[in-house]
């Protein structure tokens, strides 16, 4: 620990009260103090971020950290000569960053400075996003295994069969979503089905939106099953987060595809506070669910007559 204090500010580049933000970094501002003699402290503006930060270029008056810049942000930035390189720093004080990014390393560099980090690298060992089921009812089916997504719909569905209503008599559902779907879900679908941020990359590195492959079809047929069962949420496609929140909090969803941290926040983290009964069981966790890739097919007889 060092004797004299760490002290910096970084502003947090998102339209957040600052009383909110205040009451939310007390504990963690406190413990960073003590174990660590570090005074960090976040800023947060009620004003829209792209607002506040052409305001703090054209002043000239900005904290000495910024988070959660997008690409074209920093390299607005970047352009106008307000960032430093942090490449020497990352070098002689945080060498794990590099070691942990490996090979990705050299993708935040331009013209090998290093001007940005990526947001929450190594925070949390999981996924960004993924494929979510309900932990204490795939338990209560003695948690059959599942590879592929209609496998994984298929112990959904027995789940939902199991728990057709939650405790006020409300129907439940196999799946639901959080709009916009077109951001996040579609491309997680579609890595189920071996695609890339949405798109089919060939091996001559030509790039196909899914909605133009057959792998996209797939998907959409896998979903359209699930709608006609009547197990998909019928607002999956426009749920607004306290909607999609307030269905699986009671109870009323089996699986989700989405972020880590809505099955969190909208499950145990509500859970365990209004719940007297409970467990750590009951949560949502992450899977993961893969398209099999058709066999090729051969053909013996055609192949010995070929030969012959």
């Amino acid at each position: 620990m060092p004797k004299n204090p760490i002290e910096f500010s970084y502003y947090y580049a998102d339209s957040i009260s600052p009383d909110k933000t205040k009451k939310n970094s007390e504990l963690i501002h406190k413990y960073l103090l003590e174990k660590f003699n570090v005074n960090l402290t976040k800023i947060t503006y009620d004003a829209k971020k792209d607002d506040k930060l052409n305001l703090m270029l054209a002043s000239g008056d900005y904290p000495e950290v910024i988070a959660n810049m997008d690409e074209a942000t920093v390299a607005k930035w970047v352009a106008q000569g307000k960032v430093i390189d942090l490449a020497p720093y990352v070098d002689k004080y945080a060498p794990n960053m590099k070691t942990q990014l490996g090979d990705l390393y050299k993708t935040y560099l331009t013209n090998g400075k290093l001007y940005a980090l990526p947001a929450y690298w190594g925070s949390l060992p999981i996924p960004d996003y993924s494929a979510h089921i309900r932990y204490d009812y795939w338990k209560e089916l003695g948690m059959p295994k599942f590879e592929t997504p209609d496998q994984y719909y298929d112990v959904l569905k027995k789940m939902q069969e199991a728990h057709p209503k939650n405790d006020k008599g409300e129907k439940t559902y196999a799946l639901t979503a959080y709009a916009p779907v077109t951001e996040k879900v579609v491309p997680t679908l579609a890595g189920m089905w071996g695609l890339k941020n949405g798109d089919k990359i060939g091996a001559d590195g030509k790039i196909t939106s899914w909605v133009n492959t057959p792998e996209g079809l797939e998907l959409t047929l896998f979903m359209n099953k699930v709608y006609r069962d009547g197990l998909l949420d019928p607002d999956a496609f426009i749920n607004k987060y306290e909607n999609m929140k307030a269905k699986m909090s009671t109870d009323r969803v089996m699986g989700f595809i989405g972020a880590w941290w809505i099955g969190w926040n909208a499950g145990h983290e509500v859970w365990q506070k209004n719940d007297p009964k409970w467990t750590e069981e009951k949560r949502f966790v992450q899977v993961s669910a893969k398209r099999r890739m058709p066999k090729r097919r051969t053909y013996p007889e055609k192949i010995r007559a070929a030969r012959a």
